[in-house]
């Protein structure tokens, strides 16, 4: 039962953050698609798309995809566990150059409808999007924290070979 009072405690934080303007959400559970071949296609449902955020601390602000996670702690180094937060760069950041990848290839004939309720701005700023992990923490600290994950040549290589492999197998 604490855990639930604690993470409900964050969601009204989250809440607290859109009023402020901190976060401004512009859409949720938003599908993204891509076709990798005539087979196969690659997808994912977003938590916040597109999404800003306006960090009062640092006074940076960034555009794109927003994920929302809940944990223990962020204090977590375990290089084991599925999100060591305080050994993010360690960290398998394999979702995120996903929804990234989805992202650079938006325009496509499978986001149609995703693309007629986006500002016709929008599609010149992709170069500049990133993907965010915003976590929550629902142990003692009840901090939150966001982790920005850009674009990476090297490792949206890596990622297509992976896709390559599966889609071999």
């Amino acid at each position: 039962k604490i855990v639930q009072l604690r993470i409900e405690e964050q969601a009204v934080e989250f809440k607290r953050m859109q009023n402020s303007g901190e976060i401004e959400v512009y859409g949720t559970q938003v599908r993204l698609q891509m076709p990798l071949n005539d087979r196969y296609s690659l997808g994912g449902i977003t938590d916040m798309f597109p999404c800003a955020h306006n960090d009062p601390d640092t006074g940076e602000s960034w555009m794109g995809i927003g994920d929302l996670k809940f944990s223990q702690t962020l204090d977590n180094v375990r290089y084991d566990s599925k999100y060591p937060w305080s050994a993010f760069d360690i960290m398998d950041k394999t979702q995120a150059f996903v929804y990234l990848l989805l992202l650079r290839n938006i325009d496509n004939p499978m986001n149609k409808e995703v693309l007629s309720t986006l500002p016709p701005k929008f599609l010149s700023l992709l170069e500049t999007m990133v993907f965010e992990y915003l976590v929550f923490e629902h142990g003692s600290k009840m901090r939150h924290r966001s982790f920005v994950v850009r674009w990476n040549d090297d490792d949206q290589k890596e990622l297509q070979e992976t896709i390559r492999k599966v889609m071999a197998r």
